[in-house]
């Protein structure tokens, strides 16, 4: 244990000057003590009250804080009698809310965090109040010190205060148990599994987690399986596929979307949709299953389901290779060691073999780990409850040149292996029997009050030991039976027991019952005594036995199942012919199946003592594993599943391809449910799934692509598509690859093979996008097959994109109907491809007189993710508009598939774009719009205040939100387009006539807006000269690319592509005076934030104005043209926020004003050398003789 002592300390941290707290506006230094400005604090001023969190949740994926009690799961910020932070230390005080008895209390102590009981947490306060609480804090101020406090039991890590890494709230943070230690003297023991998160979510600062939404009132809307307070939980591995997880990222949803690697769980069945936690009983097949590691010849395919897992030594000194042993459900991996006297134990988690434990080492050169054997039960590695599910471990090694065995043992809530006592074997033994004392086979099973260890030794003899266990303590080893066998085999539960010699022809089957006396008193009740017969004809019908020939005269292997109702063994007979048998076993006798019955290939007697023939199998034998040692480095080994073929016969078919390349120093082993492999070699471990091939109603589509030295050079589609006319427009992509090989650790082969099954209805309907976009080298190339038929190869050096589909003109099945329009109308055709939230979609088409031409909605779950066709016929000499609607307001893309749309008019691509449209999208279609603007990705601007002139001919709207307006006569249509930043609501504009009347404003955008594109239009008088007004009260404008373009009639007459001030003026229309241009340079010193600058005109109306700390410190000069109007006077004012200019103690700043639109240090108008305090004022004026600079106009 370590020990933090949480003495009496005071912490002091001065400072110097007023960028000492916390940058400008947060603070000032007076004596050396930061003095915070309304809305901050910190000892430095450096955090925000708005945007410190108010609430916090414990993580619900983690443990809660369980001590004296159960605390609090949710906590906010206390607040005083006049609704002010209450602070400790400099950090807010978050009281518990879950109870009413209770009040927990949650305070930075200097150091760390800590939680407590309030009753029970002050030396000084009986059960105090909320409100008593609060005023003990605020009395107490800067004086208090955490030693007041006591009874914490629960504390963080040491925060590092006054740094980056201090989130001024203890969110995600580790922490601790005091074990209701006092708080001068804290043990800190192992870590807790709580996480404190913010509860409230914001875009910016504490986003939802997994590509989820965060709502306006600070919630996350998680909606693509992801739960908890952030969307923070994955659902991983939980049996029901989920496309935003399937990607290499999440390792293809850990699984889930591939019918090898499924499990299905306690909510969802693999393979069957379940929708609002209703079952339904439709197969839905794994069409998502993308994963391109897959492995596949006809009946199946072995895939390896992880990255090896390297061995801890590459070489063996001692001849002892590495060894493997599988779970019954193939997703706990042994990998023993013997050479290093090491095992160790890891659990499939996400598709990652994670080791559980610590490593596990014997006595030296004891050759731990020779043989091992694993139990554990069947289903998921982690218990939904507790964590990793129980397990038993039994181990070989040597001592002494004596076979001992070692038990481990996991339960639930363990955080390491458990130790039992070593068994001596040979202990139990008389002096002759221990000449051949060496472990032949060995088993472990367990059930809630004992392990059983089944050892069968060379000599014949099986020793089986029983100890009772509990979770606090493990009892010694008591022998409870020696029997006659060198095979064993327990069931799971271990109350079932079978021996056999190996050299004869008997089995015997037991039933181990506990007694209430304990394993002292165990008893061993025969179920059978069975003799193996070889050869029999079996009739199939009445169960009756034909024929028999000859005895069994070796038993291999013997395995129960893990329930312990069936048994399967490998043996060979008297006349050298191998084979395979299974049994039923009864509570009192074992029945023959004849249909497991298996041929084996023929050997010699001599080549089966040899063991040139190895068989493993599954639970109850359905599938079976055979190894043939084919020379000194070769060996191979195939798998076969027991099926039913047409009659109702089984036979022995071969499973998935025959690996080839086994060396004879490999080990092997097969999971009881027969859907994992293991290899174990000279340097790492290798497991294999099971995945199937296409079904009978698919297509098998083949891409081999081989790679030159630039992967990422790749892409590829393939798509089923429509033909329409002369258009092939694409409907669904069944695989794509947007430059996905260039992931090194990936993809570092250099020929890769992408596999895709294709609905056989689809098969004519196919087309393929390949393209290099650099060109192939050094040979490299792709070449595409169909049920093994070349489709196409590319050609070396090409850079264009190769396109091919099922044939030059679609097969009929492929072919759209065209609809035939009048002369009149227009053939407007759109492809609206979905996303997987097709119910959302709908779209229109309204005419100029508001008549609907075309709807649709509703979209059938069918339709997910696939592109559909549409044909209208509008009329030729109108402007229609196209609007596509989402319910939702996330359009068609990208975190539920890529959807998008298409517009052809009369045969020709007239628009298309990606869904990226928030909630409408509207285009105006036709050659008679007056402007064709399409507001993709707009927002919804809602109500704006309209100034209306008394003949009621001015209005406002969003284009985007209703049909295109035209304006009367005398009035021209004004369109403004802005494009937002991320802070929408900063911003406000205004139109003004040319007596500077109000004529429309926009005041207010929604925070939803952000990196959106409002569109405005209003109809504004024609022969007037009008003012647009642009406002940001940050003052930083709209930036990052972001701006204003100003249409009037359809002619663009303003154009501010990045706006970066907090005002600025435009002018356009007609009568608008004359002007001349006018150029301000700025030079800034070492702190452009401190700069701000206006330029005002006669009537005291800014034409610009950039207010202090719009710039930041990467600035080192701007520059600025204006069209001034002539006849004006105007006053350019020059601002630093901290009083000493742009020159000369911190850099040696300047700025100028230039006639003429450029700078030209002939035509300097005003010069200044950035010498001055806090302000310096200009005066100028525009005639028609030139710009002249002059003294102030009442001077």
């Amino acid at each position: 244990p370590r020990f933090y002592p949480m003495t009496y300390f005071h912490i002091s941290i001065g400072c110097l000057l007023n960028e000492d707290c916390g940058g400008m506006g947060h603070g000032i230094c007076v004596h050396n003590e930061c003095v915070c400005n309304q809305g901050y604090f910190g000892i430095r001023c450096d955090y925000n009250e708005e945007t410190t969190c108010e609430k916090l949740d414990v993580d619900s994926s983690t443990d809660k804080f369980r001590g004296s009690r159960e605390f609090s799961i949710h906590y906010k910020i206390l607040r005083d009698r006049e609704d002010k932070m209450v602070q400790v230390y400099d950090h807010p005080v978050f009281v518990g809310m879950d109870h009413s008895q209770h009040l927990d209390l949650m305070v930075f102590t200097g150091i760390r965090w800590g939680l407590f009981d309030s009753g029970q947490g002050f030396k000084n306060l009986e059960s105090p109040t909320l409100l008593e609480i609060a005023d003990y804090f605020m009395e107490r101020g800067k004086d208090f010190h955490a030693i007041e406090l006591r009874n914490i039991e629960f504390i963080t890590e040491p925060v590092r205060f006054n740094t980056p890494v201090d989130r001024v709230v203890p969110s995600n943070e580790r922490w601790y148990s005091t074990r209701g230690e006092e708080i001068e003297d804290i043990e800190v023991v192992l870590p807790l599994d709580i996480v404190m998160l913010c509860e409230i979510c914001d875009e910016i600062r504490n986003p939802c987690y997994n590509g989820n939404r965060c709502l306006p009132n600070g919630q996350c809307l998680c909606t693509n399986g992801a739960k908890g307070e952030l969307c923070q939980i994955r659902p991983l591995g939980d049996g029901r596929c989920h496309q935003f997880f399937n990607t290499p990222t999440y390792d293809f949803d850990s699984g889930d979307c591939c019918k090898s690697t499924c499990i299905s769980t306690e909510i969802n069945t693999c393979g069957v949709r379940n929708e609002d936690g209703k079952l339904e009983s439709v197969n839905v097949g794994f069409s998502d299953c993308v994963d391109p590691s897959s492995r596949c010849t006809e009946s199946g395919c072995w895939w390896v389901n992880s990255s090896p897992i390297p061995l801890l030594s590459q070489r063996s000194d001692k001849g002892l290779k590495s060894l493997v042993k599988l779970s019954a459900n193939g997703r706990i991996l042994v990998l023993s060691e013997p050479s290093l006297d090491a095992v160790r134990v890891f659990d499939l988690v996400d598709s990652r073999w994670i080791q559980r434990g610590q490593l596990l080492e014997g006595d030296r050169d004891s050759g731990f780990g020779r043989m091992s054997v694993i139990s554990s039960t069947p289903g998921s590695v982690f218990s939904r409850r507790f964590g990793k599910v129980p397990l038993e471990l039994a181990v070989v090694h040597h001592y002494q040149g004596m076979p001992w065995v070692r038990t481990f043992r996991w339960l639930p809530n363990d955080m390491d292996w458990r130790v039992f006592s070593d068994i001596n074997l040979c202990s139990y033994l008389n002096q002759n029997e221990r000449e051949m004392c060496d472990v032949c086979t060995l088993d472990v099973g367990s059930d809630h009050d004992s392990v059983t260890v089944a050892v069968g030794l060379d000599n014949g003899k099986a020793l089986i030991f029983r100890t009772d266990v509990t979770e606090i303590a493990i009892k010694p080893w008591v022998l409870v039976a020696v029997l006659d066998g060198h095979h064993v085999s327990l069931s799971g539960d271990s109350h079932r027991l079978a021996t056999a010699m190996q050299y004869g022809n008997i089995i015997d089957l037991f039933r181990i019952v506990n007694s209430p006396a304990g394993v002292e008193s165990t008893i061993l009740i025969p179920i059978d005594h069975h003799v193996i017969s070889s050869h029999y004809d079996y009739d199939l019908h009445n169960g009756a036995i034909i024929d028999y020939k000859g005895n069994a005269s070796h038993i291999e292997k013997i395995q129960l199942s893990s329930d312990g109702t069936a048994l399967a063994l490998a043996a060979y007979g008297d006349e050298g012919d191998d084979f395979l048998l299974h049994y039923a076993v009864s509570i009192d006798r074992v029945s023959y199946d004849a249909s497991r019955r298996i041929q084996l290939p023929q050997h010699s007697q001599s080549e089966k003592a040899s063991g040139l023939t190895t068989i493993y199998f599954s639970d109850a034998a359905s599938v079976v594993a055979v190894r043939h040692h084919l020379d000194a480095t070769h060996d191979e080994v195939q798998v076969f599943e027991h099926k039913m073929q047409i009659g109702g016969l089984y036979t022995w078919a071969p499973l998935g391809q025959v690996f080839d390349s086994v060396t004879p120093d490999e080990d092997f082993s097969i999971s009881h449910d027969g859907v994992s492999v293991v290899f174990g070699g000279q340097t790492n471990a290798l497991v294999y799934e099971l995945s199937d091939r296409c079904s009978h109603d698919e297509a098998h589509f083949r891409l081999s692509v081989s790679l030159d030295s630039y992967p990422a050079n790749v892409t590829w589609s393939l798509q089923t598509v429509r033909q329409l006319g002369h258009l092939q427009i694409p409907r669904f992509t069944l695989r794509d690859c947007d430059y996905c090989y260039n992931n090194n650790d990936r993809f570092g082969r250099k020929s890769i093979v992408e596999e895709i099954c294709v609905p056989k209805a689809e098969q004519n309907c196919l087309s393929l996008v390949f393209q290099a976009e650099h060109g192939f080298a050094d040979g490299a190339g792709f070449a595409a097959f169909l049920d093994g038929t070349d489709l196409i190869k590319s050609e070396d050096g090409g850079t264009e994109p190769v396109v091919w589909s099922s044939s030059e003109t679609l097969a009929r099945e492929c072919q759209v109907e065209v609809l035939e329009c009048a002369e009149n109308e227009s053939l407007f055709v759109l492809a609206l491809k979905l996303d997987r939230h097709e119910e959302e979609t709908s779209w229109d088409i309204i005419d100029s007189n508001y008549k609907v031409l075309a709807h649709h909605e509703n979209y059938s779950p069918d339709l997910s993710s696939t592109t559909v066709v549409h044909e209208v016929c509008i009329p030729k000499d109108e402007c229609v508009a196209f609007t596509l609607h989402d319910k939702y307001g996330d359009g068609s893309c990208c975190d539920y598939g890529k959807g998008g749309y298409s517009i052809w008019l009369d045969g020709e691509l007239y628009e298309t774009g990606d869904g990226r449209f928030g909630s409408k999208l509207r285009s105006l279609i036709g050659e008679q719009c007056p402007i064709h603007s399409t507001c993709s990705g707009l927002s919804y601007v809602g109500e704006a205040q309209v100034i209306e002139n008394d003949d009621d001919s001015l209005y406002y709207d969003d284009v985007c939100n209703v049909n295109p307006i035209m304006c009367p006569s005398g009035r021209s249509l004004l369109v403004v387009e802005l494009t937002h930043d991320i802070f929408p609501e900063e911003v406000a504009w205004h139109v003004y006539d040319q007596q500077y009347n109000l004529l429309a404003e926009k005041t207010r955008y929604h925070f939803d807006d952000m990196s959106k594109t409002s569109i405005h239009q209003l109809c504004v008088p024609s022969d007037q000269c009008l003012a647009f007004v642009f406002e940001d009260s940050i003052g930083d404008g709209e930036h990052e690319g972001r701006g204003y373009i100003l249409y009037l009639d359809g002619v663009e007459v303003v154009n501010r592509h990045e706006s970066s001030v907090g005002r600025e003026r435009d002018s356009f229309g007609l009568n608008c005076p004359p002007t001349s241009a006018v150029t301000i340079e700025i030079n800034f010193d070492d702190f452009p934030q401190e700069t701000g600058w206006s330029l005002i005109d006669s009537s005291n109306i800014p034409v610009i104005e950039v207010f202090p700390h719009t710039y930041t410190q990467d600035y080192d000069n701007m520059v600025y043209t204006f069209e001034l109007p002539v006849g004006e006077v105007f006053t350019l004012i020059m601002l630093d926020d901290d009083g000493n200019g742009l020159c000369c103690a911190f850099g040696e700043g300047s700025y100028a004003v230039y006639m003429g639109n450029i700078i030209d240090h002939t035509k300097v108008l005003v010069a200044g050398n950035g010498e001055f305090a806090s302000d310096r004022m200009h005066y100028f004026v525009n005639s028609e003789e030139g710009l002249t600079a002059i003294n102030a106009p009442w001077q």
